[in-house]
């Protein structure tokens, strides 16, 4: 506060304890107390301003803040100090005032720039259109200062909530090159990234940043999690294991190891692992659960049940609980006592008001009464959540409902059924596809084709997807190929269209332009799996680079080692080498994966064959007639060739 008494101005000092005023009589006579434009008594106010902050005293501070700017009105210093205290006190739009001054004063100074923008910033609160203000002045910054880490990082926030994450990448991405190896950078780099939609950037940038930083714990833990979410399971494992040990140490990086070696079919392996980890926390869940997984993998089926039901006492509402022990009782021909468990589990959660989940739980009982045909079971299981309403109330319930009356032959009723699909809606459009499916299978073609013909003439890529499995599924695969090369149009990266594609030129008989789409898709995603294989068995069964061909499959093996389709491939690829004992161990795995699938069987038979197995080779050759009676001409050649007993 300044007071006036004849033609002096005099100081009058607000409740400043004593002890302060012999420390503020030595700083206002030291010689750099008073700078070039800024009156001594300014500084005086001013250092009593910054007195009064540190104890608390707001009220005075800011008596001396205005006492000091009323003496030098260009000390831009000072009013960078007002502003934060200003800032402080809440009252952001009077702190963008001062800032606002201080930058026409001196705009060259990056303290003024930085205070500017934090001030609009924090305004922004209130007023969005200040943070425009704030991203210009950092702009300027960079221009100026790129390596400014906290200015850096601040602009590119500003781009994130702004949803410009292209922008917020390339500030990160040129902060780093200036600054390599900060953490806390490479994570808004690899945010921005995923935000961005660039997946494959943001895993090169974890890369990066493990390069430079082995031990970075966090960066090593969200690599890993990308190359699980695209299915390359052992990937995952190695990145994990490739840390020091300090990292391999973290609980958090052993769980997720555990979970990454079952995945990738390693079972032994992440079963030890847990075992350990049990050891130090026995009661943790979900080692608890991924155990029960494990010892399911294994074979253990007893120790499986046995861990599971222990676990569904504590957690008697956890739906993946109930479905794992019906499926391990499933596996143990009890089917009956299967599906009990997963009714009691439906009944506790609709008693619980856990509506979808127990709806998830009928869903897994209608699922496994379908594996074992029983389609009346399945229509009276869900024909009374069905109803009768318009539109349909839970489509995921009404389309399984709708494959059971196709295989009870009850195809009126399962029309019936997908014409109350709510019109206008995704389903509706996935109604009409299964419509088109069902009458072409009963004739009624005309029908049909009005239906398809609203497909195509929609033009989206759901519908031309839709469209194109119609095709693919009556084995017009012709027809699907125009309607495929549309749809890429729309999405031209997309490897399950370049998949389909290539499938639909393969069983077209253009197999030049399938190895061709086959070869671009791999170029793209060289871990996707179907194409892997598909490619790999294509040349396999045609006798053709067979080298080749056997390291696609053993890498689509190595990515998904529980698919007995991927698994019948490799064995089929070393028989067609000549390989008939690397051969018999794949080919009998993929029996034992997918003991309903006739070509596995053929190939099995023929290798017994290879391997002078009559009595094996005719009981294989038997099964796959069973399996498949209507098309087994040649397999029945092959029995009577054997000779019949």
């Amino acid at each position: 506060m300044v007071a006036c008494k004849g033609n002096r101005t005099v100081a009058i000092l607000p409740s400043v304890k004593p002890r302060w005023l012999f420390l503020l009589a030595g700083l206002l006579t030291a010689s750099w107390a008073v700078g070039e434009g800024v009156d001594a008594e300014s500084s005086y106010h001013l250092l009593v301003a910054q007195v009064l902050t540190e104890e608390g005293d707001y009220s005075g501070a800011l008596e001396s803040f205005e006492a000091a700017i009323a003496l030098s009105p260009n000390d831009v210093y000072a009013r960078l100090e007002y502003g934060r205290l200003l800032m402080r006190l809440g009252r952001a739009r009077e702190a963008v005032a001062q800032a606002t001054v201080a930058r026409e004063v001196a705009p060259h100074l990056d303290d003024v720039l930085l205070f500017y923008s934090e001030s609009h910033m924090r305004l922004a609160q209130e007023d969005p259109a200040a943070l425009e203000k704030a991203r210009q002045a950092l702009e300027e910054i960079r221009a100026r200062q790129p390596d400014n880490i906290e200015a850096m990082v601040t602009l590119g926030q500003i781009y994130l909530g702004e949803s410009r994450p292209e922008e917020a990448a390339a500030v990160f991405r040129d902060l780093l090159s200036r600054r390599s190896g900060n953490r806390m950078v490479f994570s808004l780099l690899i945010d921005s990234l995923m935000r961005a939609g660039r997946p494959e950037q943001a895993e090169q940038a974890m890369q990066e940043a493990l390069d430079v930083d082995p031990g970075f714990a966090r960066a090593r833990l969200s690599l890993a999690q990308a190359q699980s979410e695209r299915g390359d399971h052992a990937g995952a494992a190695k990145t994990l294991e490739a840390g020091p040990e300090e990292i391999l140490a973290d609980p958090e990086v052993q769980r997720r190891l555990a979970f990454e070696l079952h995945q990738s079919g390693e079972y032994a392996r992440a079963l030890r692992l847990i075992e350990e980890m049990l050891l130090e926390d026995p009661g943790y869940f979900p080692n608890l659960y991924l155990r029960a997984l494990g010892l399911a993998a294994l074979g253990r089926e007893e120790e499986a049940i046995v861990v599971t039901r222990d676990l569904l006492r504590s957690h008697p509402l956890n739906l993946d609980l109930g479905i794992l022990l019906a499926r391990l009782l499933e596996g143990r021909q009890e089917a009956e006592e299967g599906e009990e468990a997963l009714s009691a589990m439906e009944r506790r959660l609709r008693s619980a008001g856990q509506i979808e989940d127990a709806n998830r739980a009928r869903i897994q009982r209608g699922l496994m009464l379908m594996r074992q045909a029983q389609w009346e079971r399945v229509v009276v299981l869900f024909e009374p959540l069905i109803g009768k309403q318009v539109p349909v109330g839970d489509v995921d319930m009404a389309m399984i409902l709708v494959e059971a009356l196709v295989r009870a032959d009850r195809h009126e009723e399962a029309l019936e059924v997908l014409s109350r699909i709510e019109p206008g809606t995704s389903a509706q459009r996935q109604g009409w596809a299964r419509q088109a499916e069902i009458l072409l299978e009963l004739g009624r073609d005309r029908e049909a084709e009005e239906l398809l013909s609203r497909l195509a003439g929609g033009g989206t890529l759901e519908d031309l997807t839709l469209l194109a499995e119609v095709y693919q599924s009556r084995e017009r695969y012709e027809e699907a190929v125009p309607v495929l090369e549309r749809a890429l149009e729309l999405e031209p990266d997309s490897t399950s269209l370049l998949f389909w594609l290539a499938a639909a030129n393969e069983r077209s008989g253009e197999k030049q332009e399938a190895e061709k789409l086959f070869e671009q898709l791999l170029a793209i995603d060289p871990n996707f799996a179907p194409a892997l294989n598909y490619l790999g068995y294509m040349w396999a069964d045609a006798g053709e680079n067979l080298e080749r061909a056997l390291l696609l499959v053993q890498q689509a093996v190595e990515l998904e080692p529980d698919n007995g389709a991927f698994m019948d491939s490799l064995g089929w690829t070393h028989f067609q080498l000549g390989q008939f004992e690397e051969a018999q161990g794949f080919l009998e795995r993929a029996a034992s994966l997918v003991g309903d699938d006739a070509v596995v069987y053929e190939h099995l038979g023929d290798l017994y064959v290879a391997l002078g197995r009559v009595e094996q080779a005719r009981e294989a050759y038997e099964r796959a007639v069973d399996l498949e009676p209507d098309n087994a001409a040649e397999v029945s050649n092959k029995l009577d060739r054997l000779g019949r007993p």
